[in-house]
Order: C-alpha cells, then sequence, then structure tokens
C-alpha cells in the first residue's frame, strides 16, 4: 500500500513537536561553547524545525579542508569566539549524535 505524504501533519509535527531536551545531551561546557559561539539556547524543549536551525547556526563556524575559498568566505571566524576547535569538533560530535538517535 503506497501512503501519499502528507506535507500538512509533516510541517505542524516538524514545527510544533518538542523532541530534543539539550540539557539530556549538552554538558555545561557545551552550553558555555555554545553561548561563546553567540548563539542563544531557549530554555524548553526543541523542535526538529529549531534543533536544526541551532546546527546551522553552530554549523555556520565550520571550515573543511575540501571547501573552497568561496565556501570558506562565508563562515564565521572561530578563532574570534574563544572557542577551541577542540571544543567546536566536541559540540559537532553532540549535534550528529543528536540528529542520529532522533533521526533527522
Amino acid at each position: 500500500m503506497n501512503k501519499e505524504f502528507n506535507f500538512k501533519k509533516w510541517s505542524e509535527k516538524y514545527h510544533n513537536k518538542e523532541v530534543v531536551e539539550l540539557n539530556k545531551y549538552f554538558t555545561i561546557e557545551n552550553f558555555n561553547t555554545i553561548s561563546k559561539l553567540g548563539i542563544k539556547i531557549k530554555d524548553k524543549i526543541y523542535t526538529q524545525y529549531e534543533f536544526e536551525v541551532l546546527s546551522m547556526d553552530i554549523l555556520a563556524f565550520y571550515i573543511d579542508d575540501d571547501m573552497t575559498a568561496e565556501e570558506i568566505e562565508f563562515t564565521k571566524d572561530l578563532k574570534e569566539t574563544g572557542v577551541s576547535k577542540e571544543e567546536y569538533d566536541n559540540l559537532l560530535e553532540k549535534i550528529e549524535e543528536i540528529n542520529k538517535l532522533y533521526n533527522f
């Protein structure tokens, strides 16, 4: 049986169903790192949409060896935040872990 995709139902769930409780996954150090990046965290359970926005805000600082100069031009400078590469990488691992856990 082939089910039709219900966009309205998906959108409602994506934008409104609170699913990710950041306190379960992030340490105080992770929250401090996010704060140093200039990103504000809400004291609530995040929807998938809100978590995706948070992830994109964090990924704005990501630089990879395979990126072009033009791509790097659009990234934010991690050096200006006081966040070490190790702290940042740890945060990215947590984001990836949450994405896998919730199958985002």
